[in-house]
């Protein structure tokens, strides 16, 4: 949510990181539209060995696993915030592509990012667990937006993302 803000006091001039105002450290930086290209990953090993960028892709490149032996960053609680950082970059900005496995995609942006956070906000305070998994968010996404709404006018952009 913290881009959110950012959007609030900047308007459409903002960039789509967080963290830059902050420091030059490019591993504190996170770009909703292109995870990999700032951030960190952690080499799911003894090491806990740090590498730069984030994965925007569930369990894709860069993806730490939460069953991983070694519970480096909390078993990826921060580095794989990256999937979902993208997601809601698309359902604002909408875009196509292929992820990293291999799946194509083409996703419809929201009327504006307004809906967005309104979406994601009743999602991740009244529907989403505390220990939820991503399934559980999306699943909250969708109640969340027919509850906005009534209506399922946006569930096909949720699902696209």
């Amino acid at each position: 949510m913290a881009t959110s803000i950012e959007w609030w006091i900047e308007g459409s001039g903002f960039d789509w990181l967080v963290g830059e105002d902050a420091t030059s450290d490019i591993q504190q930086i996170r770009s909703l539209a292109n995870p990999k290209q700032y951030g960190m990953h952690i080499i799911p090993d003894s090491s806990c060995t740090v590498v730069s960028g984030q994965p925007n892709t569930y369990h894709g490149d860069y993806w730490y696993p939460v069953n991983s032996p070694y519970p480096c960053d909390y078993w990826g609680v921060h580095v794989n915030s990256g999937v979902i950082n993208y997601w809601f970059y698309l359902i604002v900005q909408g875009g196509s592509g292929v992820n990293d496995h291999g799946w194509i995609y083409s996703v419809s942006p929201l009327p504006t990012i307004q809906h967005a956070f309104r979406i994601v906000y009743k999602a991740a305070t009244e529907y989403t667990p505390a220990s939820g998994t991503y399934e559980d968010f999306r699943i909250a996404t969708l109640i969340a937006q027919e509850q906005i709404y009534n209506i399922c006018e946006f569930e096909q952009t949720l699902r696209q993302a």
